[in-house]
């Protein structure tokens, strides 16, 4: 903690004082949602890699229509994963992780988050090849990546905010 000797030196400390807790409010919501951001992505389902597509052929003589491991020419998986992005309103004091519209997965992220049982049921071999962590793979990966750090991204902006001195 800072001495302060005089009442105008004082009077400047308590000036400073909103700017100093709203700094550390955006550090701490800042590191609460990086923390949400790679739950989300650990949850998120994944498209299956070419090689785990031609592990799963029922027939493995004719190689004459199966594309290579290494084809530059088709999708690639991870696009999901790739696109989950976040950003911090330090005007708003606000955390969001989010799948933008323009990104790589933008058009089915949506589908994938919110519609399993209505347009999607099974995860593929590409999330099941994934390493289980926490709930593990599926729908709602950024809303179950929320619930689930509600409280680490409270300890964070109290720790942060606890570093503030007078």
């Amino acid at each position: 903690m800072a001495d302060v000797l005089g009442l105008d030196e004082l009077m400047a400390a308590f000036d400073r004082l909103p700017q100093q807790v709203k700094g550390a409010a955006v550090r701490g919501l800042g590191a609460g949602t990086l923390l949400v951001h790679k739950d989300a992505v650990r949850n998120a389902p994944r498209s299956p890699l070419q090689r785990q597509k031609n592990a799963q052929r029922k027939t493995k003589g004719d190689t004459s229509g199966r594309k290579k491991p290494t084809a530059t020419t088709r999708a690639k998986p991870q696009g999901l994963e790739r696109s989950i992005s976040f950003a911090v309103d330090a005007s708003k004091l606000e955390g969001s992780v989010f799948v933008s519209a323009n990104s790589e997965a933008g058009k089915y992220a949506k589908r994938i988050h919110d519609e399993r049982y209505k347009t999607w049921q099974n995860l593929g071999i590409g999330s099941r090849g994934k390493p289980a962590t926490g709930q593990g793979v599926g729908e709602k990966f950024i809303e179950r990546a929320v619930d689930a750090n509600a409280v680490k991204v409270g300890q964070r902006i109290d720790h942060e905010l606890k570093k503030v001195e007078l």
